[in-house]
């Protein structure tokens, strides 16, 4: 972890949980009734995971992923809990096709192989109203792994 992921960690951010799972290696656009036989998106195909976090956190925010005390995600929302048990945690079969959310499958896939490769994986979690400028920032500084930047 380099010093300034160290110090978001302690003086920004507080640890929610481990993310765990026992259900790995589903495929849920096998599921799909796909009648109008739209493609894949690029991180549709799977494997997924499922898993989930705490229900209780319904504040608005910024939360961080890390693997291994390393800083891998930063992401922003408006419900940590919604954003992780119904987005992430649960990847839905609509979700796996171009106009679904990639986004939840790649984070996802990154989280399932982690696990895999027996590796620690953090949730971390900053209270803000300003989640959306604060999120930016700290991508914009510390260019986390998992992010894509956006140009």
């Amino acid at each position: 972890m380099n010093a300034l992921s160290q110090i978001l960690v302690k003086n920004i951010f507080f640890k929610i949980c481990d993310i765990e799972t026992n259900l790995l290696d589903e495929y849920p656009a096998n599921r799909y009734r796909n009648n109008k036989k739209i493609s894949l998106h690029r991180y549709g195909n799977g494997p997924f995971c499922k898993f989930i976090v705490p229900n209780n956190r319904k504040q608005s925010g910024i939360y961080a992923i890390y693997v291994s005390s390393k800083l891998k995600y930063v992401g922003e929302c408006t419900n940590l809990s919604k954003r992780f048990n119904s987005g992430y945690g649960n990847i839905s079969p609509r979700n796996c096709y171009i106009g679904g959310q990639s986004t939840n499958c790649r984070i996802n896939k990154n989280i399932l192989d982690s696990i895999k490769d027996n590796l620690k994986v953090e949730l971390f979690f900053h209270e803000s109203k300003q989640y959306k400028k604060l999120e930016k920032e700290i991508i914009k500084i510390l260019n986390p792994e998992w992010n894509i930047r956006k140009k």
